[in-house]
């Protein structure tokens, strides 16, 4: 057994297994100027992103020798890009097949291994929707509210639900 929390490194070789083992998410690109950076690298890096903003995520690449062509590493907008890209479903069943794998890789004696983090926040849109508040027609401000959980022990990111206070689909199918 090692360390509980592995480093950056040892997470991306993680990462790459779970791609290998799931297949990648979106298909080879076949029109169009060719991608700059292999993407089954960034979805390693994405996979590995935890709750880092990309901005830090650009750094610890430009830092390490990972996802490197010609010297120059992806810079935030393009990990961003990339992560708009993911299919929901294929993130949440990579995320929870690289938490089993540095799980049962570097948890020691299964110790605390059932303790988790809950981590939610939510962020303001710019778009308005209309709610109706004590029989009155208001506009509100759309926000997303994001949950993440986190195991302590290896410090891996489980799952990630997001939703929005957006009720408009609900409201219409109550009117008489």
């Amino acid at each position: 057994m090692q360390d509980a929390k592995p480093s950056f490194t040892e997470m991306l070789g993680i990462a790459e297994e779970v791609i290998d083992e799931i297949g990648m998410p979106m298909p080879s690109k076949s029109k169009g100027r060719p991608r700059t950076y292999d993407w089954k690298q960034i979805l390693a890096v994405l996979l590995c992103k935890g709750v880092s903003p990309f901005s830090d995520l650009e750094r610890e690449l430009r830092d390490g020798r990972y996802c490197k062509v010609a010297g120059r590493t992806p810079c935030d907008s393009e990990l961003h890009y990339v992560y708009s890209k993911i299919p929901e479903d294929w993130l949440d069943k990579a995320l929870e097949l690289l938490d089993d794998k540095v799980t049962a890789l570097y948890a020691k004696f299964g110790e605390f291994l059932n303790e988790f983090v809950i981590d939610g926040t939510g962020i303001a849109c710019d778009t308005l929707v209309e709610r109706v508040a004590a029989l009155q027609k208001q506009l509100a401000r759309e926000t997303e509210d994001i949950t993440i959980l986190t195991r302590i022990t290896t410090n891996t990111v489980r799952a990630v639900t997001s939703h929005t206070n957006k009720i408009s689909a609900l409201s219409a199918s109550l009117e008489p």
